[in-house]
C-alpha cells in the first residue's frame, strides 16, 4: 500500500446501515492487552534507553505475577468474558496465563511477539514474519487460529493492512476513529476495523492524564452513558494489568463492570461474534 491509497472511505456516524440486536442500545467489551517486555531491550516508548531498567521493567511484570489474575478474578464475578489482546512470547513465557485464558474459553487476538518491538520502520518482509510468527504460535499455543490483530503500540506499516489481509486476519483494531465498525479494501481484499479508544485507555488515563481510580470510573461511565444515549454504539474498554491490576485501581474497574452490569439494553459480544453480526448486516 502507497503513501497515496487511502483504503477506506469517509462515512459519517450518521449512516443509518448498522443496529445492534433487539432493544439494545451499546455493545460493551473489555479489552485486556496482555504483554511481554524484554529484559535486555529498552521499551520503544520509554524516555530512559538504559539497560536495565529494573523499576519499570519490574512494574510492568506486575501485570503478568498478579494483575491479570486480579483482573480475571473481578471479570468471572460478574460473568464478563474479555477479550485478550495477547504478546505470543507469554505462550512461551507464561504459559499459565495463557491456560487461565483458554479454560476461560476467551477471544484471543495477536498482539505482536513482544511488545518491545513495533511494526513500524520493519520491511514488509519482516513485518510479515512478525504477524504471521504471532497468529501461528498462539494457534499452537491455544488451538484457535486468532482472528483479530491489535498492533504493539497500535503501530502499522503503509503495507500492514494488506499484510493482516493476506494472513487472513478477519478484523483490526488499530484505528481509534470510529465507533461502528467498517472495511478496509485493498488489492488484497478486505477487513474489518474494530473500534479500539485511546481515549479510555488505561494508559491515556492513569500514565498520560494522571486521572485517579474514582475519575477513571466516572471518566467511562461519562462515555457509557453518552453512547448509549446516542444508540447503537461500540464501547471497548481497554486495559492492561500491570495499570488497573494495581490493588488500588482495581477496585475501580470493579465498579464500572458492577455499574454496566446493572444497566439494560447492553450487550457483551466478543469481539468476533461483533465483527460476524456486522458482516451479516452488510449482507442482508
Amino acid at each position: 500500500m502507497s503513501k497515496e491509497t487511502r483504503s477506506y472511505n469517509y462515512r459519517p456516524i450518521t449512516r443509518s446501515e448498522f443496529e445492534l440486536p433487539g432493544d439494545q442500545d451499546i455493545a460493551v467489551w473489555v479489552v485486556i492487552n496482555m504483554e511481554y517486555f524484554e529484559y535486555e531491550i529498552p521499551y520503544p516508548a520509554d524516555g530512559d534507553k538504559s539497560v536495565p531498567n529494573v523499576m519499570t521493567y519490574s512494574w510492568r511484570e506486575y501485570g503478568s505475577r498478579v494483575g491479570i489474575w486480579r483482573i480475571l478474578k473481578i471479570l468471572d464475578k460478574y460473568g464478563v468474558k474479555p477479550m485478550v489482546a495477547l504478546n505470543s512470547a507469554i505462550c512461551d513465557h507464561m504459559p499459565e496465563i495463557v491456560e487461565a485464558l483458554v479454560e476461560r474459553e476467551v477471544e484471543i487476538i495477536g498482539h505482536g511477539i513482544t511488545n518491545s518491538q513495533r511494526l513500524k520502520g520493519l520491511s514488509p518482509e519482516e513485518e510479515r514474519l512478525v504477524i504471521k510468527s504471532c497468529k501461528d504460535r498462539i494457534e499452537e499455543s491455544t488451538g484457535e487460529v486468532p482472528r483479530g490483530w491489535l498492533g504493539p503500540g497500535l503501530s502499522e506499516n503503509f503495507s500492514t493492512i494488506n499484510t493482516l489481509i493476506q494472513e487472513e486476519f478477519d478484523y483490526v483494531c488499530d484505528w481509534c476513529n470510529d465507533d461502528h465498525p467498517y472495511f478496509f479494501e485493498t488489492d488484497s481484499g478486505k477487513i474489518l476495523s474494530m473500534p479500539y479508544s485511546g481515549e479510555i485507555n488505561d494508559v491515556s488515563l492513569f500514565t498520560k492524564k494522571n486521572l485517579t481510580g474514582g475519575q477513571f470510573q466516572k471518566t467511562v461511565m461519562d462515555q457509557f452513558e453518552v453512547l448509549s444515549e446516542e444508540g447503537n454504539r461500540l464501547m471497548p474498554i481497554a486495559i492492561h494489568p500491570h495499570i488497573t491490576g494495581q490493588a488500588f485501581r482495581s477496585k475501580y474497574f470493579e465498579g464500572i463492570i458492577k455499574e454496566i452490569k446493572n444497566k439494560e439494553n447492553v450487550w457483551w459480544p466478543s469481539c468476533g461474534e461483533m465483527c460476524d453480526y456486522y458482516k451479516e448486516c452488510k449482507t442482508t
